[in-house]
């Protein structure tokens, strides 16, 4: 999951339900500067412990399902977004509607070739595949990792508006919480 992250390229990750931060170790160990991380994450205990671990990674408290509001301090923007949205959430233990707010949100956040990671236990698609269109998604599985007890698979979720694009194009992607011609300032969005 952490290979996604390319310490070089402009823009932030967040990752959303860190736990206790094993994934977050990964991403740094990538390279990527602590201040370029936003960590999310819901249990406030494993926010003390994250503070700990990663005193120089901003850690916010609260649920994924208000990205929006979460990280309206957060200057996503002045490098075109972010490069990552790196998920540990259970997304196919939650409703529906919890799976869009929260993906359809993540998408709002990318640049335009960034993309949501996630990993599943489960041999399909990591949430509904519904909540994944309706957020403006496409997905495709990029690891099965058989290490892991039970085995897991990765899966990339990336705007399905980069599939559209021909190589050496370049195209602003409207957020998927809204349907637009010209590009849309995203800034303006939160």
């Amino acid at each position: 999951m952490a290979r996604v992250v390319d310490p070089v390229q402009k823009g932030l990750v967040v990752e959303l339900g860190p736990g206790t931060g094993s994934l977050t170790e990964e991403l740094l160990a990538t390279g990527l500067a602590p201040d370029r991380l936003v960590l999310v994450e819901k249990n406030r205990r494993f926010c003390d412990i994250l503070r700990e671990r990663y005193p120089r990674v901003r850690i916010i408290h609260g649920g994924a399902e208000a990205l929006h509001d979460l990280l309206a301090d957060v200057d996503l923007w002045s490098t075109g977004g972010a490069q990552a949205v790196v998920s540990g959430l259970p997304l196919l233990s939650m409703l529906r509607e919890t799976q869009e707010a929260i993906l359809t949100q993540s998408h709002d956040l990318l640049s335009v070739e960034g993309r949501f990671v996630q990993f599943t236990y489960s041999l399909g698609a990591p949430a509904s595949r519904a909540a994944i269109a309706k957020a403006g998604f496409q997905g495709r599985r990029v690891a099965h990792v058989w290490s892991n007890l039970p085995p897991a698979w990765v899966w990339y979720l990336e705007p399905a508006m980069a599939f559209a694009i021909s190589p050496g194009e370049s195209r602003s992607r409207a957020p998927a919480s809204e349907i637009a011609t010209e590009p849309v300032d995203r800034r303006q969005l939160a």
